[in-house]
Parts: C-alpha cells; structure tokens; sequence
C-alpha cells in the first residue's frame, strides 16, 4: 500500500478526490482467509435482551421497518432500555478480552483482530443503530443542518477540538455524526434518547479499547488517563450513514478511500451491511463478512498513534467498500490520547 489517506482531525475520515481513487492501484479484495488470520472466538448470535432501564421512552418499534434497509428483518425491540443490561461478566471478562486481542495483534504481526462482545454490547449498539438510522433517514435536511457542531475547543480545559463535530453531509457519498467524547453536548443531538444511547455505546466500547491498550503499551496507557483527567477526552465516536446510491461520486467502488485513523484504537461492531475493509499487507479482507466476525463480536484495529507507541503493531490501513444492499449504518469509537495526533 503506498501513501494511505489519514482520517482528518475533525473525525470525518478522508477518501480521496475522485481523480486520486482512479488513479490509485488497489490490489484485490479477497475473503478473508482463515488459516492466516484465525478468530479469537465465537459463538452463536445470543437473542436481544429485553431488561430494564434508564432511558425511559416509549419503544419505537417503528424503526424496526427501517433497519431492514441494511439487509436485516430483525425488529428492535424496547428501543427505550438503550442496551443497559447487566454485564455479567465483569472487569475480568474485559481484561481477558483485552489480553487476547493484543496476543492475537502481535502474534499474527498484524494490526487488527476480532474480541468477544460481552453483554449488553449488543444491545447497546443495536438501540443506538435503530435511532440513528431513524434520524439519518426520517428526519428533514434543514433540522439535520442545525445540529452541526459550532467547532473551535472545548472541555473542562478548552483543550478538546471541536472540528467538525455534530452533523456533516459528503453528498452522494455519507452522511456522518461526529462526538468528541470529552465535550458530548458540544452540540444538539437529535434526542435526548439518541445521546443516552449513543453514550451508552461509548462507555462500552471505551472499556474494550481501554483493556487492550494496557495490554500494548501499559506506559501510554497511564499517559492518556492521566491526560484524560487534566485535560478531558479527546476520543471520538463517528456515526456513519453510506447511502450506497448510484449516483455522483457513489458510482465509484468505495464510499471512503484507504486510510490509517490517527488515534489509538477504533473498534466497531460489523454493520448489518458489510463495507469495511481492512489492509494485510498482501489483500484487502472483508472483515464485517461473517466469516471473519460475528454480529457478537467486536472488530478492533490500531491507529498511527498506536503505532508510534508500540512500532509492531502497524496503524491499520482500511477503507469503506460501496454495497449492494442498500443504506449501511455504521458505528465507530476511536480511543485517542492528548498527544501523538
């Protein structure tokens, strides 16, 4: 791979002009080949959990029609628990994951792999998916253009960049919602239901990424939580609509071209319409194709700033591919540090 595009510091990851795409060799894409990258886990899909909890809203069953847009019959169900079911499992449950993952980053001398979803996790980014695709396509340009974020810094000590954030449009290629974890009302949210959710799925995630940091640079580790709390968090969480319209710059075989995130760690759960796909060195890998992971698993991968903290794990080179099966909703967490991006 030669010259990979890096995500922009406002959170919208970068593709290529349409001149740059054309011109760039990419090698072809291959299913991912499971003798060389073996899975740390797996196991049947568990069923939604329906406990209580805390958003209380009425459930919205309705988006459960729009979900199907991403190639699922599945309906969401009690919409208002926003995922927050009892993790049974506990701390020991994420150090194990945590610990696993970065075997496995290191092992294969790669740079991304795949981690056990504890529970709730999909709960969790179920309820937030069905609210997004909601907003995403039910709700009218003009009130989606008022959400986008005022920019500049922000945070408890004005050190958070705010570039970018809220509500953005590449037309004919991705809608996009962007949060600075640190500052999350640095902008209006769709609903107050939308945030909690959304909110939820950072916390969660964050544990993920957090576990196998201390894995891979126990050092760094301390050095962003202690930035952290000085300074707040400058990690992101990115909600992606991609269309997938033949139209426009859409017509092109990726809806975001090759890049490397700047951060740390970005994890995200496969979309219910595959897109993602990520560099080996050798082939791209389809890594949201089941085959690689499952709905209950999590796909974690390093960014530049990982790679300046442990030079053998690699910053992942990834893009997203353009689908057949109509709109993608996906949703991303980017684990950043103060310094290093």
């Amino acid at each position: 791979m030669k010259n990979p595009k890096r995500a922009s510091s406002e959170g919208g990851e970068l593709a290529g002009s349409l001149a740059e795409r054309k011109s760039r060799e990419s090698p072809e894409t291959a299913d991912f080949p499971t003798n060389k990258h073996p899975r740390i886990h797996s196991r049947d899909e568990p069923p939604i959990s329906s406990a209580s909890s805390a958003c209380g809203q009425e459930p919205q069953r309705e988006v459960g029609e729009l979900l199907r847009i991403q190639g699922t019959e599945m309906g969401v169900q009690d919409i208002n628990n926003c995922g927050s079911v009892g993790d049974g499992q506990g701390l020991e449950f994420h150090r194990v994951q945590g610990a696993r993952a970065a075997a496995q980053m290191r092992k294969s001398g790669g740079s991304f792999t795949v981690l056990q979803a504890a529970e709730g996790d999909l709960k969790a980014l179920e309820d937030a998916e069905a609210l997004w695709v909601n907003f995403f396509t039910s709700t009218p340009s003009e009130e989606k253009a008022r959400l986008k974020g005022p920019g500049g810094r922000g945070g408890p000590s004005g050190d958070l960049m705010l570039w970018g954030n809220g509500y953005s449009n590449q037309i004919g290629m991705r809608e996009q919602f962007h949060i600075v974890c640190g500052d999350p009302d640095a902008q209006s949210w769709p609903s107050s239901q939308t945030r909690d959710c959304t909110l939820e799925v950072v916390r969660r995630m964050k544990d993920h990424c957090v576990e196998v940091l201390k894995e891979l640079s126990p050092q760094r580790e301390k050095e962003r939580q202690r930035d952290e709390q000085d300074c707040g968090d400058p990690s992101v969480i990115d909600i992606f609509w991609y269309p997938n319209e033949a139209q426009g710059v859409a017509k092109e075989k990726e809806n975001m071209g090759d890049h490397v995130d700047p951060g740390l760690l970005t994890i995200e759960a496969p979309s219910l319409v595959p897109g993602l796909e990520i560099h080996d060195g050798e082939q791209w890998i389809r890594v949201e194709d089941p085959s690689f992971a499952s709905r209950n698993q999590l796909v974690i991968f390093s960014g530049e700033d990982m790679e300046a903290s442990a030079p053998e794990i690699k910053g992942t080179v990834h893009r997203v591919a353009r689908a057949d099966q109509g709109g993608r909703l996906s949703i991303i967490f980017e684990l950043r540090a103060h310094q290093g991006w």
